[in-house]
């Protein structure tokens, strides 16, 4: 007939998840090599703790199996990345709270030594692609107004009454981090990767019968929440910032690469909605800037803080509707505005050159003197 008895913890045996455990009430009693219930994390079997052991039959020890360890928090889950299947770890309304720091999904270490909860195969050869952790949620609203989140990540760091006047400074706050790591530290073995991505993002409506429509679909939205404004203070706020850089390893590093647009009604790759007028405010471009280019070659004349304007693909053939049209056509810059008038700026040294009489007139000779130094033509008349 079973049985549960008291006990208490003497040693345990992480590789093997089994303990050594004194019987209540008896100094002689003691069993060696308990197994410990599976869904018991190994940082909860501590020595002089007490657990209670199940014994499935009375005259064989060899039967027994601890069940719980009393003054532990709740585990949870716990188990080995080889028990995961699809009918193993099933979440339905599920909460996973107090999981104590070292928890592993895997044979492995903790991923960090901080981590509450750690998904660590630990080296496990693929033969085939694989995905770590996989959301995959799906609803069918019968209300409207709802919202739904796949995975949402919070980290909170609060005020404690324990910390002193001064408070505590220097904290790094991160709702998510994302490290797209190649390991090739241990083997001499040559990788190859086409693609090291640290985060993807990919919006998808597959439609089959029902009709959907979607107002905006963005990849990636920040919408930044401060509260207690009068409080707070922030120096600069980015809504997309990259701190890297660059290496010499890198033949190209591009902070921010757009793909080629090649269908939609109206097509802008980059749209701003402007900021408020004034001389604090706008756009700032800092690096050589090149318009209407695609290329890695050099078309700054060895220039710093230089704009190049390209030639364009095609010249424009009609007017704007309001201000000038400014575009490169054999290597001059080309104005045109509302009207139709077409205003160049040469860029050959001297301009045109203008010659004949001048026969005495100042007002001529004046106006050809003014060209003459913005460069438009090169002064070859007489008196």
């Amino acid at each position: 007939m079973p049985t549960i008895h008291r006990a208490v913890i003497k040693s345990y045996s992480p590789a093997q998840h089994r303990a050594s455990v004194q019987i209540a009430g008896s100094l002689a009693v003691w069993l060696e090599a308990v197994p410990v219930a599976t869904n018991i994390p190994g940082g909860h079997v501590v020595a002089g703790r007490e657990c209670a052991v199940l014994f499935l039959t009375d005259d064989n020890p060899d039967d027994a199996v601890m069940i719980t360890v009393h003054g532990a928090v709740p585990g949870a889950i716990d188990v080995t990345f080889d028990d995961i299947t699809a009918d193993t770890l099933n979440l339905t309304g599920t909460i996973i709270a107090q999981a104590p720091i070292g928890h592993v999904f895997g044979s492995g270490a903790p991923v960090d030594a901080n981590s509450i909860i750690s998904i660590n195969p630990s080296g496990a050869t693929a033969s085939a692609s694989k995905i770590t952790l996989n959301v995959n949620t799906t609803f069918a609203p019968d209300t409207s107004s709802l919202n739904f989140t796949g995975f949402n990540a919070v980290a909170s760091v609060a005020t404690s009454n324990s910390i002193g006047a001064g408070g505590t400074t220097g904290h790094t706050v991160r709702g998510l981090a994302f490290q797209a790591l190649i390991n090739a530290l241990s083997t001499t073995r040559t990788i190859a990767a086409t693609e090291l991505t640290g985060a993807w993002v990919a919006p998808s409506c597959v439609l089959a019968l029902s009709t959907v429509t979607i107002t905006t679909a963005s990849g990636l939205v920040v919408q930044p929440s401060f509260t207690g404004s009068a409080n707070l203070t922030i120096t600069t706020f980015r809504s997309v910032g990259c701190v890297y850089a660059g290496s010499a390893r890198i033949t190209t590093m591009r902070h921010i690469e757009l793909a080629a647009l090649t269908a939609g009604t109206n097509q802008q790759p980059i749209y701003e909605q402007g900021s408020t007028a004034g001389d604090n405010h706008g756009n700032r471009f800092r690096s050589n800037t090149a318009f209407a280019y695609v290329g890695t070659t050099g078309v700054f004349g060895g220039g710093d803080g230089v704009l190049h304007l390209h030639n364009a693909t095609t010249n424009p053939s009609s007017n704007p509707t309001a201000g000038v049209i400014i575009y490169s056509a054999v290597g001059d810059v080309i104005m045109r505005g509302t009207a139709g008038h077409l205003i160049t700026l040469p860029t050959t040294t001297g301009g045109l050159s203008v010659t004949g009489s001048r026969a005495g007139n100042a007002a001529l000779a004046s106006l050809l003197t003014q060209l003459a130094n913005l460069g438009f033509i090169t002064d070859n008349t007489t008196a």
